[in-house]
């Protein structure tokens, strides 16, 4: 009898492993972030220029002229942001106006930013690269 318990209880924690490991794998699918659930979490987000501006295409060219700490666009990823306003509350601190008009794609993802940090710049998004 004293085995039969044994094995019930051991199966028990094989079956726990295995939920817990498909439990992870689930939950990894809707919290994961790559580069087609960011595009489609950014698409109509538009907070920082007028409405009619939102999810046009853009060309090196029109970034450029917008590298000031007064007007700072930025290309990250083929996506064109503003983010004027979040120079003042850039946690890693002025390093973003470095970048004004210009291309931050690698220094944007060699800093590691988190997944709250991405959400933020979505909020920025103003159109794509051309």
């Amino acid at each position: 009898m004293d085995d039969m318990k044994k094995m019930k209880s051991r199966w028990l924690i094989v079956l726990c492993i295995i939920l817990f490991i498909l439990a992870g794998f689930w939950t990894a699918k809707f919290f994961s972030v790559n580069d087609d659930n960011v595009a489609t979490d950014i698409a109509g987000v538009c907070t920082t220029v007028a409405e009619e501006s939102c999810g046009s295409l853009y060309t090196v060219a029109d970034i450029k002229p917008h590298n000031t700490e007064n007007d700072c666009w930025q290309i990250i990823d083929g996506k064109v942001y503003d983010v004027t306003d979040l120079i003042l509350t850039h946690s890693g601190g002025p390093d973003i106006k470095n970048f004004c008009g210009n291309d931050a794609t690698e220094t944007f993802q060699g800093k590691s930013h988190s997944r709250k940090a991405q959400q933020v710049l979505a909020d920025y998004y103003i159109g794509d690269l051309e």
